[in-house]
């Protein structure tokens, strides 16, 4: 089937069940579809998350965002908002967004 994942590259069990779901909302017949893989996520702007051991652990890692920010793998959670923008407004060739991916589209076609 076209964009099916193969089960060696998802050797898990979650992550077999995440190439599923990928692959079920990508082919669904929808116009364009993305699946978004943001990795790790920074949250910014005064965002709190309603678990406890989320909002302990942001407090605690906060002053090394700006170290974690130089990685691909990691993701502000303002750039995932903009990419998303940006997929509606400018079409992606790639249908399944790493965070490497979903970066680049959040600073392309900034005005």
């Amino acid at each position: 089937r076209k964009g099916e994942y193969k089960k060696i590259l998802y050797p898990l069990k979650p992550n077999r069940v995440k190439g599923k779901t990928e692959n079920f909302v990508l082919n669904q017949g929808f116009k364009d579809a993305y699946a978004f893989r943001p990795g790790m996520i920074i949250p910014e702007k005064g965002v709190k998350s309603r678990t406890t051991w989320y909002s302990v652990l942001y407090v605690i890692m906060r002053p090394f965002f700006p170290l974690f920010k130089r990685s691909e793998n990691v993701v502000a959670s303002s750039d995932i908002g903009k990419a998303m923008i940006n997929t509606l407004r400018f079409p992606a060739p790639i249908k399944v967004l790493e965070p490497k991916n979903i970066n680049t589209l959040a600073l392309a076609h900034e005005q």
